[in-house]
């Protein structure tokens, strides 16, 4: 993340994905009122972190919660679990770079390698895992 001029909605207003259930409350930084000088802060992925894995778990389970596994509706439902992951994070207006990748496998014992590998800041960046399953 990049440091960031935005101004904070009053304490007040959240912003609600449509859809589901979990308000957000904007973060930044805010011009001190009457002085005009602004105050400027970095935002740390660790203190989003909670937020992102919330969304990205709920919308796994609304997409997935009810389905049985279909090699036919996998690249859809990839799709539409990414999409809704980017639009909700998109809506937190923060100066992070996001990205958002998902896999759905069969229970059937079968093995899965993945590996990811990234450059950036630890003290500021981050990433998170959640992981969904149910009975297919």
């Amino acid at each position: 993340p990049r440091q960031s001029e935005r101004a904070h909605p009053p304490a007040s207003e959240s912003t609600a994905c449509p859809g589901r259930a979990f308000p957000l409350q904007a973060s930044g930084t805010m011009a001190e009122a009457g002085g005009g000088s602004s105050i400027t802060s970095i935002i740390a992925f660790k203190d989003v972190k909670d937020r992102v894995s919330k969304i990205a778990d709920a919308e796994m389970t609304a997409t997935l919660s009810d389905k049985e596994f279909s090699s036919e509706s996998m690249h859809e439902w990839t799709t539409e679990i990414c999409q809704n992951i980017m639009a909700h994070l998109s809506q937190l207006d923060l100066s992070f770079k996001f990205v958002a990748t998902c896999s759905i496998l069969q229970r059937k014992g079968a093995g899965f390698s993945s590996n990811s590998q990234c450059f950036w800041d630890p003290t500021l960046d981050g990433s998170v895992t959640v992981r969904f399953e149910n009975s297919s």
